[in-house]
């Protein structure tokens, strides 16, 4: 299967996507500040990364403006600071570390604060400008599967929409490994590249782990999947996927 250029780059470049919408959507003098992402040269907007490669370029302010837990303070803070979005990557080594109790490193953090605008699994932009949080919509799948091993469902998706996918798990034991996954396909049923995943640790209590998405222009359905890994088992209480209004 021949692949356009630019879904070869997103399948190798993670954050490729969020760029190019930044491109094509934020107004030419937007400048956006980088939680956890560097690739400053995939940007045409003016793009301040936290870190380069791991150094600081902004120690004090970087810092200054993403350790509130509350996502509104964060957003007055970016405007203050002269900044009109922001792209954040929450599992980030360096952010993730720095910043474990802010409002960046939250589970569902686009449920207060500014605008989610664009998500892919890992990566999101918000608009600092805009204090309107996302919040449930219509809800595409919400099941309870108890202790079965895994779920896996197609469901229809509307393309360039933002979806989230929300569980609630628990470890059968001290800890176990658990996968969310959303793979977007078109209309003959094939997978669109660079599909969102995330890899999460669950102890014995009871921990909700979220992650949102924009679905792909060639999307029509989802497959949404969330499953344990390797021998590890658990009890999922909860498994949602819905579009974020």
């Amino acid at each position: 299967r021949q692949l356009a250029s630019e879904d070869y780059i997103a399948l190798y470049v993670p954050g490729y996507r969020v760029a190019r919408f930044a491109d094509h959507h934020l107004p030419p003098g937007a400048r956006i500040l980088g939680a956890g992402e560097d690739l400053s040269y995939y940007y045409g907007r003016a793009f301040v990364p936290v870190s380069w490669r791991g150094a600081r370029v902004d120690r004090l302010r970087g810092q200054q403006i993403l350790e509130p837990p509350d996502g509104h303070e964060v957003a007055e803070k970016l405007v203050r600071a002269g900044y009109s979005h922001l792209v954040a990557v929450p599992a980030a080594r360096d952010i993730g570390r720095r910043f474990p109790s802010a409002w960046v490193t939250r589970e569902a953090f686009w449920e207060a604060g500014p605008r989610l605008l664009y998500a892919d699994g890992s990566r999101y932009l918000f608009d600092a400008g805009a204090l309107q949080p996302r919040v449930p919509g219509a809800y595409a799948l919400d099941v309870r599967p108890g202790t079965e091993g895994r779920v896996n469902e197609e469901v229809s998706v509307a393309r360039g929409t933002l979806y989230a996918l929300d569980a609630e798990l628990r470890a059968g034991g001290d800890l176990a490994h658990a996968v969310l996954r959303i793979e977007w396909r078109d209309a003959r049923g094939q997978a669109v590249v660079a599909s969102p995943r995330r890899e999460v640790a669950v102890g014995e209590g009871w921990r909700r782990v979220a992650m949102a998405a924009t679905a792909p222009d060639r999307a029509v359905t989802a497959v949404v999947a969330v499953e344990w890994v390797g021998r590890s088992r658990g009890i999922m209480r909860s498994v949602r996927f819905y579009e974020l209004r």
